[in-house]
């Protein structure tokens, strides 16, 4: 398989801007308030479930998973092009991505597979733990 590390690429600097900055380099404001209103959306009800359950207000976890998925399909949906990149044009690509034309429909599908993403595997923590090479080999082939 091919991934951003085979390459040389380290995906934390970039994710962290994408992060520290909600994205806002990244899309047009159109799309920035889409993303916005559904991360706010999604900590108001993460505070609402663990005001009920645990009688506490924990609002930004909603927020944080869902813009950690949402980076992740983000990077997904650009993953073909970055496939025939080398590391100094996948750096580039990475520094400005090609989204001056996204607009809230763009966004919107982002969104709707990051939530996917989000309630198959929120509950699922482990599959976040990078599996050292070894390991991985261990516990051989997955799939036919």
């Amino acid at each position: 398989t091919w991934d951003l590390e085979e390459q040389g690429v380290d995906i934390m600097h970039t994710a962290f801007r994408w992060i520290t900055c909600l994205m806002v380099r990244e899309f047009p404001v159109a799309g920035c308030i889409r993303l916005w209103d559904t991360l706010i959306a999604e900590s108001s009800l993460a505070a609402g479930n663990h005001r009920s359950a645990l009688n506490s207000v924990c609002g930004s976890a909603g927020f944080e998973a869902l813009l950690l998925y949402f980076s992740a399909t983000f990077t997904a949906y650009f993953g073909a092009r970055l496939r025939q990149m080398d590391f100094e044009e996948i750096t580039l690509f990475l520094q400005k991505m090609p989204t001056d034309d996204f607009g809230e429909s763009d966004v919107e599908v982002l969104l709707g597979e990051a939530y996917v993403l989000k309630s198959l595997f929120q509950q699922a923590p482990s599959h976040l733990q990078q599996q050292s090479p070894d390991s991985a080999a261990a516990a051989g082939p997955t799939g036919p």
